[in-house]
């Protein structure tokens, strides 16, 4: 669901190679899903909670010295993303359009 909301690309906005896409050998996208709020400090295991990143963009939110920086984006990037899906996977929705 999460490499799905993302269009099969990065969700990082700061990503240095946006677009970024490489087929893995079992065919899907090389994505990785990662919990914003990391789960061993009781961030929740809900696709609201996740983003999919490429490899570097998951590094440098894992190990970079503005890690914290990039969870508060991430967190702010994953509430828009998921409430865009929960409303297209909702009929009826959205408002309704102008004649």
């Amino acid at each position: 669901m999460v490499i799905e909301r993302a269009g099969f690309r990065c969700e990082s906005p700061e990503c240095a190679n946006p677009g970024f896409y490489a087929e893995s050998h079992k065919g899907g996208p090389v994505l990785e899903v990662d919990h914003v709020d990391d789960l061993q400090f009781k961030g929740p295991d809900h696709p609201a909670n996740m983003i999919a990143l490429c490899p570097n963009c998951h590094a440098v939110k894992t190990h970079a010295v503005d890690g914290d920086r990039l969870r508060r984006l991430f967190a702010v990037v994953v509430r828009e993303q998921h409430a865009n899906a929960m409303l297209d996977d909702c009929p009826g929705s959205s408002p309704p359009s102008a004649p």
